[in-house]
C-alpha cells in the first residue's frame, strides 16, 4: 500500500551546550521544552520567535522532563537520581526531592499521581498535589529504562535493562505479568496504543514489537540499525514515529508497521548524531526531535 506523507523541516534550534535527551509539550501544548547534558530547561516559541527561553537551570544532566497543566509543574529527572517540580505558572518555586539512589530515565503522570523510574530497579508512586512520595517496588535488579500507562485498563508497562517486560496495576504496583528477553538487552522505548490495544516496543537490538494483551507478538521489525531510542504516536494520524541511535527518524503506519518515511542525511538536513527524543505537536503536526548533536528540529507532516 502506498502512503503519501509529505515532511518539510520547519525549525531549527540550537541553545544546548550539549546533548539534548528530552523534549516535552509546555503547559499550554503548543510550545516545546527541552533539556539535556548542560541541566538547562529551555522553553521554545516557534510561532514567536527562533531563540529559546531558559527557565531553569540545574548542576546535573537531566534525562526526562514531564509537564502537568494541571499542576502548572514541570518535573525533571536527572542523572543523580534527583526528582526536581518546578512551578512554571509565574512563581518559579523549585522542590528537589531524593529517593532514587540512580538516574531516573522515565517519568509519566497518572490522575494526580507522578511515576518514575531509575537505573536503581525502581519505579515509584509520588503524590503531586501533596508533593510527597508514596510508595515503590523493587521491580529489576536492572535499570528500568522505558514505560508506558494505558488509562484505559489502569496499568503501565516497564521495561528494563535485561530485555524484560514488565505489566503492573495502577496505582498498587501489582506485577501482572511479566515476560523475560523480549529484546536482546534493553527495552529502550515503549508506546500503549490505548484505542488499538496494542503496546509497541523498541529495543537495544534495534527492533521494534508489535504486541496484543497477553504478549502476544503480532509484529516484529529490524526497525534501525541500532536501538530504538523513543516511540510517539502522531496523535489524529495513522503513524507513529521513532527515533534510534542510528541518527535516523522513522514513520510507520499504525497498523501495518509499514516504513512510510525516513528523515535523516543526507536527504534531509537531519541530525548528525543519536535522536534521542521525540514530542509531536498535534495542533501545529509538527513533529519535534532532539539528540545529541545538540539540535532540535521541527518537522512540519502533511499527509
Amino acid at each position: 500500500m502506498q502512503h503519501l506523507l509529505n515532511v518539510d523541516l520547519k525549525y531549527s534550534f540550537k541553545g544546548h551546550r550539549g546533548a539534548v535527551y528530552t523534549l516535552c509539550k509546555d503547559l499550554n501544548a503548543v510550545d516545546l521544552l527541552s533539556a539535556g547534558s548542560d541541566g538547562m530547561i529551555i522553553r521554545w516559541q516557534p510561532n514567536l520567535s527562533q531563540d529559546g527561553i531558559s527557565i531553569a537551570s540545574i548542576p546535573d544532566k537531566i534525562f526526562c522532563l514531564l509537564s502537568s497543566q494541571k499542576q502548572s509543574t514541570l518535573y525533571a529527572g536527572t542523572l543523580s537520581g534527583d526528582l526536581f517540580c518546578i512551578q512554571i505558572d509565574g512563581s518559579k518555586q523549585v522542590r528537589r526531592f531524593r529517593f532514587h539512589s540512580n538516574s531516573i530515565y522515565r517519568l509519566a503522570l497518572w490522575k494526580d499521581h507522578l511515576i518514575s523510574i531509575a537505573a536503581d530497579g525502581i519505579i515509584s508512586l509520588w503524590n503531586v498535589e501533596a508533593g510527597q512520595w508514596m510508595h515503590h517496588l523493587q521491580l529489576s535488579s536492572s535499570k528500568l529504562r522505558s514505560m508506558s500507562i494505558d488509562e484505559l485498563a489502569d496499568c503501565i508497562y516497564v521495561g528494563d535493562g535485561n530485555g524484560n517486560l514488565f505489566v503492573l496495576s495502577l496505582p498498587d504496583f501489582q506485577v501482572i505479568d511479566k515476560r523475560h528477553s523480549v529484546h536482546d538487552k534493553t527495552v529502550f522505548s515503549l508506546l500503549s496504543m490505548e484505542s488499538d490495544k496494542m503496546l509497541l516496543s523498541g529495543g537495544i537490538d534495534a527492533r521494534l514489537k508489535l504486541w496484543k494483551p497477553g504478549f502476544e507478538m503480532i509484529n516484529e521489525l529490524k526497525a534501525h540499525w541500532f536501538a530504538v531510542n523513543d516511540i510517539v504516536s502522531l496523535e489524529g494520524t495513522n503513524y507513529i514515529a521513532t527515533a534510534s541511535r542510528d541518527k535516523s527518524i522513522r514513520i510507520w503506519q499504525k497498523q501495518s508497521m509499514d516504513l512510510v518515511k525516513e528523515i535523516s542525511r543526507p536527504k534531509f538536513a537531519a541530525h548528525s548524531h543519536s535522536v534521542n527524543s521525540l514530542c509531536w505537536i498535534k495542533e501545529s503536526q509538527i513533529l519535534f526531535s532532539a539528540g545529541d548533536d545538540g539540535m532540535i528540529y521541527g518537522w512540519h507532516i502533511t499527509y
